[in-house]
């Protein structure tokens, strides 16, 4: 592989081995060995004192109330690399009133400040081990191995020095890794050879066509088992989105597995369905140019392995082999700055050998592409989607879990600008990221990370790039109905769920239910704590339940009614408390909600209210003023047609 062989490489390849879980130890003492007690050694690691971690410590070191310090504690975000404790104290309201009202939180805040980032404890790299070609301690501080009773005892010392460091003064580490998989194939064999009298082993277990009918059939019967997505305890390729993914591929060769392996992680997942199409010729293979067919034939057209980027590198735009890994590190560590660099030289070099300039920037943003999987943009496990299918509402978290399998969801063709049903391809899990919560003006919120991009008049931009004001593109009206129907006495019987007023919620079955039995039931809940005012040109719903207030919100938008979410603070009988009231937009939901849900209402005088509401709000209230930028891009597109502001007002039908 040219990831090991490169002659101008900077640094050591990562070296990774596997063995059987049961038998890594015999493998680090076969080492040990070899080479020489003194030759090898554990990797010391050295967990940081974080911001969380920092003000509990200091808090009970001062004698603070425990029940205060949690408080604060628990406002602050659990993240891998933890910002200075005083930027959440400025990022968080309610961390903010604490440590500027209550003294002695203020000053373990202060404490914690300057405790932050110390190294906390010394423990040993879970795998890596170092492999010197002369005594280590001619090359680090060592010092005696501390755990306790473990295989890894087979190593006498533990470098005082992190695994980066060994690694930048040229020490070799090699990760020692114990697959569970392994053992239980090896396993595996032994009952076959039992029972059977055949043993098999990686010599003799057919993974490629041998010319012998009856191995090739196996391998045959073996491809279309894992083509069905039948592959429940097989190494990788075990997951539901795996196997979702192998269904839609159909592999009938190794490498086929290798590039699904490879393609099954976010960013370039997004191809997977292109590499499938090209698979089976329902596509055309595409190349941006003639030199990239014999690097990318084998995988269709498609980057999937690094040593594709090196090789375009090198044979495209000159790189040399040393310069060609570097790229293939900045697109592994997702270096933003190298990669920009990178760009240039592409749009630079490319004439030289042939390839133009938009060519260039064409074969770079797959490069990016690739190497966007690394910038995870994620949304929270607690976020829920919709089942196209059924109308019911799941979290990632239980997709990811495969608690629930969800097929469709509603998805944005950007090229129409509609909503439509998309096929989820895969749910993946990223591991704990710092993400950021994004509130639009009609209250609807949602959580992600600084990288996940939301629709503009811009094109799609981050949420980092994103300040208050800026219009972002939402549902005017989700396209999905339930399918299940209830007799009308259940839905007017129904009564929420939770343990008191500040708990209730929708049940999970409603949202399984058909419109006009949703409109029932909202109408039902107006009812009761709905509010029509003609006077003060209102027509709100208010409860204390945030989650049952965001969940009408939603079920508003089936009929295309948008609410905005308000959030009220008051006192009751001198006592502090929060409540939530949704607001019908303008005249036109407001005649929507009559026709769909306020025609069902069973209080007579609501339905009179809403009657005299609608007499007197005028028709031209809530007319949507189209933004300045949407604006521009109306005119330029007119003026590309030739029409009139008439003429294409209405083609518009507006």
């Amino acid at each position: 592989s040219e990831l090991f062989r490169t002659p101008g490489r900077s640094s050591n390849p990562d070296t990774d081995i596997d063995y059987p879980d049961d038998r890594r130890s015999e493998m680090i003492a076969y080492t040990v060995r070899k080479y020489g007690e003194d030759k090898v050694a554990a990797i010391i690691t050295f967990g940081t004192l974080g911001a969380k971690a920092a003000v509990r410590d200091v808090g009970r070191a001062l004698g603070v109330p425990l029940e205060l310090v949690n408080q604060a504690a628990r406002l602050i975000p659990t993240e891998p690399k933890p910002k200075p404790v005083k930027e959440y104290v400025e990022m968080n309201a309610e961390l903010k009133r604490m440590y500027e009202t209550i003294p002695e939180l203020r000053h373990v805040i202060d404490t914690a400040a300057e405790l932050q980032g110390i190294s906390r404890h010394a423990s040993t790299h879970a795998a890596g081990i170092i492999v010197g070609d002369r005594p280590l301690v001619e090359y680090i501080p060592l010092h005696r191995q501390t755990k306790g009773d473990t295989e890894d005892n087979i190593l006498k010392q533990v470098t005082q020095f992190p695994m980066e460091t060994c690694e930048s003064i040229g020490l070799l580490k090699i990760d020692f890794l114990g697959l569970s998989t392994l053992t239980l194939m090896r396993r595996a064999c032994d009952l076959i050879e039992k029972h059977h009298g055949i043993r098999y082993n990686m010599s003799n277990i057919p993974y490629r066509p041998t010319g012998d009918p009856k191995l090739d059939r196996m391998l045959e019967e073996t491809f279309e088992l894992i083509g069905r997505g039948e592959t429940v305890g097989v190494f990788q390729i075990e997951s539901s989105g795996m196997q979702q993914m192998l269904r839609g591929m159909r592999p009938t060769r190794f490498e086929h597995i290798i590039a699904g392996i490879s393609l099954y992680r976010p960013g370039p997942m997004d191809y997977i369905p292109t590499y499938n199409n090209r698979m089976h010729g329902i596509e055309p293979v595409h190349y941006h140019h003639p030199k990239l067919e014999k690097i990318l034939a084998e995988t269709y057209g498609i980057l999937v392995y690094q040593e594709q980027i090196m090789q375009v590198a090198s044979e495209l735009f000159g790189y040399k082999l040393g310069e060609a890994d570097l790229m293939r590190r900045a697109v592994s560590k997702k270096k933003k700055e190298d990669l920009q660099k990178h760009r240039a030289i592409f749009m630079e070099q490319g004439p030289k050998y042939g390839v133009d300039e938009e060519t260039a920037a064409k074969i770079f943003d797959d490069i990016e592409f690739f190497a966007n999987y690394g910038f995870n943009k994620c949304l929270v496990a607690e976020t829920e989607i919709v089942d196209a299918a059924t109308g019911a509402i799941y979290t990632i978290g239980d997709i990811a879990s495969g608690k629930v399998a969800l097929n469709e969801t509603i998805t944005c063709a950007v090229d129409q600008m509609r909503l439509q049903r998309g096929r989820v391809t895969a749910v993946m899990s990223n591991g704990v990221r710092p993400v950021y919560t994004l509130t639009t003006r009609t209250g609807r919120r949602i959580k992600a990370t600084a990288n996940h991009p939301f629709l503009t008049f811009d094109g799609w931009r981050n949420l980092e790039t994103l300040c208050p004001g800026d219009l972002i593109a939402t549902p005017r009206r989700l396209p999905v109905e339930g399918s299940e129907t209830w007799a009308d006495y259940r839905i007017v019987a129904l009564g929420l769920e939770g343990k008191d007023a500040s708990e209730k919620f929708i049940p999970e079955a409603v949202f399984r239910l058909t419109n006009d039995n949703i409109a029932l039931l909202i109408a039902r809940l107006w009812d009761s704590d709905g509010h029509v005012n003609a006077h003060t040109a209102s027509l709100h719903y208010s409860t204390v339940s945030e989650r049952l207030a965001r969940q009408l919100q939603h079920l508003l938008l089936r009929f295309g009614i948008v609410s905005r979410l308000y959030r009220k603070d008051y006192h009751d009988r001198e006592k502090p408390c929060t409540g939530y009231e949704l607001q019908v937009l303008d005249r036109e939901m407001i005649q929507t909600f009559a026709e769909r849900i306020g025609s069902r209402f069973s209080n007579q005088r609501k339905r009179e209210a809403l009657s005299q509401l609608l007499e007197q709000t005028p028709a031209h209230d809530g007319v949507r003023v189209m933004p300045l930028a949407g604006q521009q891009i109306v005119h330029a597109r007119r003026q590309e047609r030739g029409l009139t502001q008439p003429a294409m007002a209405a083609q518009a039908n507006v």
